[in-house]
């Protein structure tokens, strides 16, 4: 079965309520409470001054009992802020923005030391809302959260023992109601006016008859001030986790008030956890915010604390994977560039050897062309001046033959200028490059020409 613990913290003694659930209808199946003993001083007033103290006896308590599941504490009302508020209507992602301007309205702490939590009790859309606030000085929550997670524990939620209280409340609309709560040492009063929380206060210490007697004179002055504010207040029911106590608290509600009250339970229990009041009546804040988180109603004042430390953990993640992705890259890239090093090393070496070795095999070629040129030349420049030399035909005879660095002319004579377009013809045949008729001249019949052409490629004529 589902198992979880609600830990109410007072001065003297820390209460651990052990819940287990069925597991398919959800009632519950077992119930224990274990007190665990506090000596004086590790908790005064509801704030921790000692924690490696509380540390230390928390982690044999932990030791003792196993495994621990998520826990839920329930502070002390000394230090917390706890009230109902009838605020206008907003939009859901402007209420907690609203909300705490109104909460430090009322608490004179710096905004960044407050943790505070909400839950909407009743909505009329467009017209107002009815929330249930609560606030606890971040410092004071802090150090509670980290003596519990030192010793072993999950803090999954934390709430303060009120405005738990006002989950299991016979509360109704228009009927205001007080809850009591006499301990050895003090008094704990919550006023609520319908469904809103409106006051919480603590009367103390009640050492003796007479210290009691000026805590209930205490708590007669506080119900006549908000009795004065409104002529027509008036109590309709006094709740008390102690049924035992209630006709004594009745006559002296009586005697304070002037008029009768009707006085019940704390404890609205249905009948199949009757069997279940002798515990649930000493924890009746523990068994409130049992209730609550089965409903999704309960208040989570470690919410904000939670949430940013969801958002460090991702950063932690996201940081945590570039950096191993970062490494996986180095991890591949160094052996790569220590290679790249050797070969740029090995080519800085064998580069100069490359240059000077091209430079040979240009120098060879080209000594070979040379040669070549040499060796054919002479020949074939010989062979095609013998052939232009026997070029005369019908109508043309050629004069004249100059050659000289490469270029050569023809000079002669033709009886038609068709002759000399052929002549070039033959010319560009035995591969002189572009002959071009350079001296024309046409006296009566006979015309003179000069035509001259470039020596041909290498290794050609």
């Amino acid at each position: 079965m589902p198992r979880k613990v609600f830990i109410e913290l007072a001065d003297r003694e820390i209460r651990f309520l052990w819940v287990e659930r069925r597991l398919l209808s959800g009632k519950l199946g077992q119930v224990a409470l274990e007190r665990l003993a506090l000596p004086a001083g590790i908790i005064r007033q509801g704030l921790l001054l000692e924690a490696e103290r509380l540390t230390a006896i928390l982690t044999a308590y932990r030791k003792e009992r196993g495994v621990m599941p998520p826990a839920f504490l329930l502070l002390p009302w000394q230090q917390g802020f706890a009230r109902g508020f009838r605020l206008p209507w907003f939009s859901a992602g402007q209420r907690r923005q609203a909300l705490n301007y109104f909460i430090e309205e009322e608490i004179p702490i710096s905004g960044e030391e407050v943790l505070n939590d909400f839950s909407v009790v009743e909505e009329k859309r467009g017209k107002f809302l009815e929330v249930l606030a609560a606030a606890v000085r971040k410092s004071v929550l802090t150090d509670f959260v980290r003596s519990f997670a030192e010793a072993g524990f999950r803090v999954e939620r934390v709430d303060l023992a009120v405005t738990a209280l006002s989950c299991v409340l016979p509360l109704e609309a228009g009927q205001n109601v007080l809850y009591l709560n006499e301990g050895a040492d003090q008094l704990e009063m919550a006023l609520f006016r319908g469904n809103r929380l409106e006051v919480v206060r603590t009367f103390g210490k009640a050492g003796g008859e007479a210290d009691k007697s000026e805590v209930w004179r205490e708590l007669k002055r506080t119900l006549f001030y908000y009795a004065a504010q409104d002529p027509d207040f008036s109590l309709q029911r006094v709740c008390t986790p102690d049924q035992a106590t209630a006709e004594e608290t009745g006559e002296r509600m009586r005697q304070s008030l002037g008029y009768a009250v009707d006085v019940c339970s704390a404890l609205a229990l249905p009948p199949d956890l009757e069997k279940f009041r002798g515990v649930l009546r000493q924890v009746p804040a523990a068994y409130a915010a049992s209730v609550a988180y089965r409903s999704g109603k309960g208040l989570n004042l470690w919410r904000q604390e939670e949430e940013q430390r969801k958002v460090r953990r991702r950063i932690a993640w996201g940081i945590g994977a570039v950096v191993i992705f970062l490494a996986g890259v180095f991890a591949f890239w160094w052996p790569v560039q220590a290679r790249c090093n050797r070969l740029d090393e090995e080519l800085a070496v064998l580069r100069p050897q490359g240059y000077q070795a091209e430079k040979s095999v240009r120098q060879e070629q080209m000594l070979t062309e040379s040669w070549d040129k040499l060796h054919q030349q002479p020949a074939t420049l010989a062979d095609s001046l013998r052939v232009m030399a026997g070029w005369q035909g019908t109508g043309l005879t050629v004069t004249e033959i100059e050659y000289k660095e490469g270029r050569i002319n023809l000079s002669g004579r033709a009886e038609r200028g068709i002759q000399v377009e052929k002549l070039m013809e033959k010319m560009q045949s035995e591969g002189w490059v572009s002959p071009v008729l350079s001296a024309y001249r046409q006296s009566g019949d006979a015309i003179s020409f000069t035509v001259g052409a470039s020596r041909a490629r290498a290794g050609t004529p």
